[in-house]
C-alpha cells in the first residue's frame, strides 16, 4: 500500500515537472519581487507587467522567466517593451545566491524622441539632451541579450542589434539630415551603422558604413560611402 502511494506521488511529481517544462505556468507571485529588484538598481525606474510565465529547462536546470505585457516608466516617461525574458539558475536560487544568468530585451517600433526622452530622464547626460533636441522624427527597433556573473555584475560581452527608420535630424542646429534608414550594432567600445540611405547637404548617399571604435582614450571613426 505504501509503495502504491509512493508510485502515485512520484507520478504526480513527474507530471508536474513535464507540465512545467512543456507548457509552463503563469503567476503574479513574482511581480513585486522583480519590480523591487529593478528599483534597487535605479530608484527612478518602475517596471510594470501583468504577470510572469515560468518555464522549466530540464537540461540546464534553469527557470525561464517571461514577463507578460512589460513596460518601464521613469518620471512619467513610459516605454512599451515587446520582450523581457530571463534565465534563472535554480541551483543558485535555492542556495540564496544571485540567480539571474541573462536578460533578453526587445523594443519594437518606438519613437526615437520618446526613447531619448526616456534615456534623458534616467541619465542627465548632456549627450541625450543634444540628441533629443536634434531629432525631428523617426523610429527605432532594438534587441539585446545581457549576461551577468555570479556576483550580479553585468558582463561587457553584450551586443545590441537594431535599426532606425525614417529619421530626420538637425546637425549642429543648422544642417538637416533626412531619410536616415540604418541597421546598427553596439558592443563594448564599438558602434557600427550600416546606412541604407541618407540625404545630407542635398546629397543622396547610399550603402554607407560608419564604424566608431574606442581604443584606450582615443576614438577612431571609419566610413565608407557611395553617392547616388
Amino acid at each position: 500500500r505504501i509503495s502504491s502511494i509512493l508510485i502515485i506521488l512520484f507520478a504526480i511529481v513527474i507530471a508536474i515537472i513535464l507540465y512545467l517544462s512543456t507548457f509552463g505556468i503563469e503567476t503574479t507571485s513574482f511581480n513585486n519581487l522583480i519590480a523591487d529588484k529593478v528599483k534597487k538598481y535605479n530608484q527612478n525606474l518602475l517596471l510594470k507587467f501583468d504577470k510572469v510565465k515560468l518555464l522549466l529547462d530540464l537540461k540546464k536546470l534553469d527557470l525561464k522567466v517571461k514577463l507578460i505585457q512589460p513596460s518601464i516608466i521613469s518620471k512619467n516617461n513610459k516605454l512599451l517593451l515587446e520582450i523581457v525574458n530571463s534565465n534563472l539558475s535554480l541551483k543558485s536560487y535555492i542556495k540564496g545566491e544571485f540567480a539571474v544568468k541573462n536578460v533578453e530585451l526587445k523594443l519594437s517600433n518606438v519613437e526615437l524622441k520618446k526613447l531619448t526622452r526616456f534615456a534623458r530622464s534616467v541619465d542627465k547626460s548632456l549627450v541625450f539632451l543634444i540628441i533629443n533636441n536634434s531629432i525631428n522624427k523617426g523610429s527605432i527597433e532594438a534587441e539585446t541579450m545581457l549576461f551577468f556573473n555570479n556576483e550580479g555584475k553585468l558582463l561587457d560581452n553584450y551586443k545590441i542589434k537594431g535599426k532606425i527608420v525614417n529619421v530626420e535630424a538637425n546637425l549642429l542646429g543648422e544642417y538637416q539630415i533626412k531619410n536616415i534608414n540604418s541597421n546598427f550594432i553596439i558592443k563594448k567600445d564599438f558602434v557600427e551603422f550600416d546606412i541604407k540611405e541618407i540625404k545630407l547637404f542635398e546629397l543622396e548617399l547610399q550603402s554607407t558604413q560608419v564604424a566608431l571604435k574606442k581604443k584606450l582614450n582615443d576614438l577612431y571613426i571609419e566610413a565608407d560611402t557611395n553617392i547616388k
